[in-house]
């Protein structure tokens, strides 16, 4: 059997049938057999055990705030467009009574108290720009004009956020104070800005598409990855990074997710500890980080990694997994529509 990036060899589903000569076994157990299957949790891992333990049946692209206990969601079909708060096993609730279109990048504050998120438009209309909600009483306010890629700078009120048209200076990152609405430049030409939420720590690239991965702290500024960064996260704790990685000029693109560790000012990186995932997704410390696998071959659906002990797969589907700071559930989207709560039972 081929290993997979971490040496080990990887841990196949559960699977009865394909070793039976089901010819020989009579059409009680076979159906026996078949109701017993239908049981075996949306863990592929024996050792392991990942029931649903909630589920929607519209949204998608899950964010469970810092504090545990809410997932904050998008949709866009008819009558249930905007942003969504859901506390599983209670129904779904609008983040605000009247929200304009969303981009779906939607972030929550460090201490769960407000929502950022950005609308699309020419820069200047009446609904284009960034925007923030109150989630004690769904308060709606707009603080800027313009932007995406929206993000809250930590132990503040100010957010970060890619401008394309501002309104004098160059392209790039600004930060936007939360409550007067002054915008000023941080990065000029960077795209797609995610901060630490505990720590002076700003991750961003230099291209749209095919760019670099850069870190700024302080007065550090250090490029982490060669060309081809695309995804990245921090973990809860704001002391690790996991970034997506392809290599789109020699057509590699099988989504290395590297681990970048920041410590003072100092950065460690370890490069490919898992190959062919997407959307990485860690937990609290960085301890666990969650996946959705690329289509290759059995390697579907989310998958986790630990590092003492490499991988697991704890369904054979879902999307977009965003991880539970105060446990061990993983909110996806579902592939024919609506959320999933996967919750370890073992």
């Amino acid at each position: 059997m081929a290993t997979n990036s971490t040496g080990r060899r990887p841990r196949r589903p559960v699977s009865f049938l394909p070793y039976m000569n089901t010819a020989a076994i009579s059409p009680v157990l076979i159906s026996l057999i078949i109701l017993i299957s239908g049981c075996v949790s949306n863990s592929a891992d024996e050792q392991e055990r990942w029931d649903i333990t909630a589920q929607t049946d519209f949204g998608r692209q899950p964010r469970w705030s810092p504090l545990g206990g809410t997932i904050l969601f998008g949709d866009d079909t008819p009558g249930r467009t905007g942003l969504w708060l859901w506390q599983p096993g209670q129904s779904p609730q609008p983040a605000a009574d009247s929200l304009p279109a969303h981009n779906w990048d939607y972030r929550w504050s460090p201490d769960g108290s407000r929502i950022a998120f950005t609308c699309p438009g020419e820069a200047g209309a009446d609904s284009s720009g960034i925007w923030i909600i109150s989630v004690d009483d769904g308060t709606l306010s707009r603080i800027y004009d313009r932007g995406r890629d929206v993000c809250w700078s930590p132990g503040s009120d100010s957010v970060v956020v890619r401008v394309d048209h501002p309104t004098s200076g160059a392209a790039g990152i600004y930060a936007v104070d939360g409550v007067s609405g002054r915008a000023e430049l941080r990065v000029s030409g960077g795209f797609k800005p995610i901060c630490s939420p505990k720590l002076d720590w700003l991750a961003f690239s230099d291209g749209e598409i095919n760019g670099q991965l850069h870190l700024a702290g302080g007065d550090l500024s250090k490029i982490v990855t060669g060309a081809g960064a695309n995804q990245w996260e921090w973990s809860g704790d704001g002391r690790l990074l996991f970034c997506v990685v392809n290599n789109y000029p020699s057509d590699i693109v099988r989504g290395d997710v590297w681990r970048i560790a920041v410590n003072g000012d100092s950065v460690s990186v370890d490069t490919a500890i898992v190959s062919w995932a997407a959307y990485p997704a860690p937990d609290a410390t960085g301890g666990q980080v969650a996946m959705q696998r690329t289509s290759t071959s059995r390697w579907v659906g989310v998958w986790i990694y630990r590092a003492s002990e490499g991988e697991v797969q704890i369904a054979d589907y879902g999307q977009n997994p965003s991880f539970d700071p105060t446990g061990d559930r993983v909110a996806v989207n579902a592939n024919g529509g609506g959320i999933r709560v996967l919750t370890r039972v073992k």
